[in-house]
C-alpha cells in the first residue's frame, strides 16, 4: 500500500467511539434528569407555572436526540479532514456542549419542587387557579384588603393553600404567585401584575416565605402596596422608611434555615416599627404544608398551633392596613 493511500485511509477514519459514548451519556443524563422532575407527580405539574412543562420538553427532546445519535454513532464525515488546530477547537466546543448539557440536566433535576402535603381549605373560602395564581377569597362580600403570596424556593405553590385559606377566611383576598421554576427571583415583578388584576382590591400587603420574601420585599413600592409580610424571610437590601408602610417578620425559634440569628443580624435592614414575631419551636416548614425539610431545626411545637400564631400575625397585618 502506498504512503498516500495510508494517509488516506487514516484521515477518513470513522469518528473515535468515545464521542458517541458520550452523547449516549449525555442524553441518558437529561432523561434521567427529567424523569426524576416529572416524577414527582403529574397532578403537582399541572399545577405548576407552564415554565415548568417547557423545561422539561425541552430536555427530555435533548435527551432523545442526544441518545439516538449516539447509539446510531453517527459519524462527522469533516472530522478527518480537519487540521490539529481545528480539531483542538471542535474538541472545546464539544467539551463546553458536554458540561452545558450536564449543567442543563443538573438544574433539572434540582428544580423538583416539593409537593403539597395537604388539600385542605378552610370553611367560606373559595379558591380559582390559573396558569400564574392561586386566589383565595371570602365566599360571600368582597375583600378590598389583599395580600400577594410568594412560595419559598422549590416549593408547588399549593403548598401555602391551606395556610392562605386561613388567612383569606378574616375576609381578605390572598393570591399566591406561581413562580417560573417555583424560583422567586424568576418571579419578580407579579406583585404589580396581580395588583392590576384585581382592582377590586384596594390595598395591598406583598409577602413571602423564604426567598419569596426576599422577591416580595423589593415589591414595597408597587402601586397600592402599605404592608409587607415576611415569614421565616430577611430582606436582601434596606428596605426604605416610607411613611405608611407597616412591615410584619414572623419567625421560627427552631429554624434551622432562616435562623433566629439570621433574622437578628438584618433587623437593621428593615424600619424602626417593623413588628417582630417569633413562634417559639416552629421551624422553616411550619409555613407551608410540604412535609419536612433538608437542614431544617426540629420543632418542639405542633405545626398546627405554630400555623395558627402565624395566621394570627399575618391577619393582624393585614387587618392593620384595612382601617
Amino acid at each position: 500500500m502506498s504512503e498516500s493511500a495510508s494517509v488516506r485511509r487514516v484521515t477518513c477514519a470513522p469518528l473515535p467511539p468515545g464521542r458517541p459514548v458520550l452523547r449516549t451519556a449525555l442524553g441518558l443524563a437529561c432523561l434521567v434528569a427529567a424523569g426524576w422532575t416529572a416524577s414527582v407527580a403529574v397532578a403537582v405539574l399541572r399545577g405548576l407555572h407552564p415554565a415548568t412543562a417547557v423545561l422539561l420538553a425541552v430536555v427530555t427532546l435533548l435527551g432523545l436526540g442526544l441518545l439516538v445519535s449516539g447509539l446510531r454513532g453517527l459519524p462527522d464525515a469533516r472530522a478527518g479532514r480537519r487540521g490539529s488546530g481545528r480539531r483542538v477547537l471542535a474538541g472545546v466546543g464539544r467539551a463546553l456542549l458536554a458540561v452545558l448539557f450536564l449543567a442543563l440536566a443538573g438544574a433539572t433535576a434540582w428544580l423538583r419542587p416539593a409537593a403539597a402535603t395537604s388539600e385542605r381549605i378552610a370553611d367560606g373560602v373559595t379558591v380559582a387557579e390559573s396558569s400564574t395564581e392561586i386566589v383565595l377569597r371570602p365566599a360571600t362580600g368582597t375583600a378590598t384588603t389583599g395580600l400577594v403570596l410568594q412560595p419559598g424556593a422549590l416549593v408547588a405553590p399549593q403548598a401555602y393553600v391551606p395556610l392562605a385559606s386561613d388567612v383569606a377566611a378574616g375576609g381578605y383576598e390572598v393570591v399566591i404567585v406561581k413562580q417560573r421554576l417555583q424560583v422567586a427571583f424568576l418571579a419578580t415583578g407579579a406583585a404589580e401584575a396581580v395588583i392590576a388584576h384585581h382592582p377590586e382590591v384596594t390595598t395591598w400587603a406583598v409577602g413571602g416565605h423564604s426567598l419569596g420574601g426576599v422577591v416580595a420585599a423589593r415589591e414595597v413600592d408597587a402601586p397600592a402596596v402599605r404592608g409587607l409580610l415576611l415569614w421565616a424571610a430577611y430582606p436582601a437590601s434596606r428596605v426604605a422608611d416610607e411613611e405608611g408602610l407597616d412591615i410584619t417578620s414572623v419567625t421560627a425559634s427552631a429554624n434551622g434555615l432562616t435562623t433566629p440569628a439570621k433574622v437578628a443580624g438584618t433587623r437593621n435592614l428593615l424600619p424602626a416599627g417593623t413588628r417582630f414575631v417569633e413562634v417559639d419551636g416552629a421551624v422553616h416548614a411550619d409555613f407551608g404544608d410540604y412535609g419536612p425539610q433538608d437542614g431544617d431545626g426540629e420543632p418542639t411545637t405542633s405545626c398546627t398551633s405554630a400555623q395558627e400564631q402565624i395566621v394570627a400575625a399575618s391577619q393582624a397585618l393585614l387587618s392593620g392596613l384595612a382601617r
